[in-house]
């Protein structure tokens, strides 16, 4: 092979390298923290404490928070910009989506976004809780 091609396939190899990506699944339900008494109409009201995902990652929200076995986000460091939210009607789930980027505490940018479906409940003292029923989240590296 030649040096040029050898240099052309160490460039492609390494700006997939530079650019991967990978989706985790939720991995159960999670009741969020009492938003008000009344009902919830934007995502910016979740307050998702631990949303849980393969490999052990965990996200907060709406102040959105990273943690990952190797890094981590804080929400001094990050932003969250919801860009798809509807509401639970006639039995039928809501749906969120939003894309996140944040820098880690070792200086290195991440992105991503993050989909699912979510409904909400009402208790005792007549609070709404958004309940985040399943999201797949990924993250670019």
């Amino acid at each position: 092979m030649s040096k040029l091609a050898l240099l052309a396939t160490l460039l492609v190899v390494g700006a997939t390298a530079a650019n991967a990506q990978t989706t985790y699944n939720q991995t159960a339900p999670l009741t969020c923290k009492g938003s008000g008494y009344y009902p919830i109409t934007s995502g910016t009201q979740f307050d998702c404490r631990g949303v849980t995902y393969q490999g052990g990652i965990e996200t907060f929200m709406p102040e959105f928070e990273i943690f990952t076995p190797a890094w981590t986000i804080s929400s001094l460091h990050s932003s969250q910009v919801f860009t798809e939210f509807t509401t639970p009607k006639n039995g039928n789930d809501g749906t969120f989506a939003y894309t996140w980027s944040g820098t880690d505490t070792a200086g290195n940018p991440h992105n991503g976004t993050c989909a699912g479906t979510w409904n909400e409940i009402k208790d005792w003292r007549g609070w709404y809780h958004a309940v985040v029923k399943t999201s797949s989240l990924t993250v670019s590296q």
